[in-house]
């Protein structure tokens, strides 16, 4: 092989071991789509780890034993109604502080709604009808489980 092909051979094989060099020393850089998947999964990881705390602290603070008991129920609920008779038959919880009372609402109405995709029906039964008489509130005998433990927690009667 004569030196000028030779040395154009070498220089071209130089030029693609720098052009590779350059490849892997470049960092990769995520898409857009990518980043926004990464911030999703991070806020997902904070919201969680911040329900584990209230978790945590409702077990510690003064109703511990009777918040442990009722996430007891809360994983095995067969009927709604039997929520709803707990609740009404809870002293502890209709006379705790509202911020005790809203986390507990908000654990009691997550139960309520996977208990009823488990059975098939809509996660939510909060749907409007007109009524009889032209209006659209709920009567007491119609209205769902959740709406009925809400009111007895905020003891507000229209909702």
């Amino acid at each position: 092989m004569s030196a000028p092909v030779r040395r154009a051979r070498e220089a071209a094989e130089r030029r693609l071991l720098k052009k590779a060099e350059k490849q892997h020393a470049a960092p990769m850089m995520p898409s857009p789509m990518e980043k926004k998947m990464w911030e999703k999964a991070k806020q997902l990881q904070f919201y969680r780890q911040w329900k584990a705390e209230i978790r945590e602290g409702l077990k510690r603070g003064d109703y511990g034993p009777e918040i442990i008991g009722l996430f007891k129920i809360l994983r095995k609920i067969s009927k709604a109604r039997d929520l709803v008779t707990y609740v009404e038959n809870s002293r502890w919880l209709l006379d705790a502080p509202g911020r005790v009372q809203l986390a507990v609402y908000g654990y009691i109405s997550h139960a309520i709604m996977l208990h009823r995709e488990r059975n098939g029906y809509s996660p939510f039964d909060d749907a409007m009808p007109t009524f009889e008489d032209g209006t659209n509130r709920i009567p007491p005998d119609k209205e769902g489980a959740s709406m009925t433990i809400r009111k007895l927690l905020t003891r507000i009667d229209q909702c």
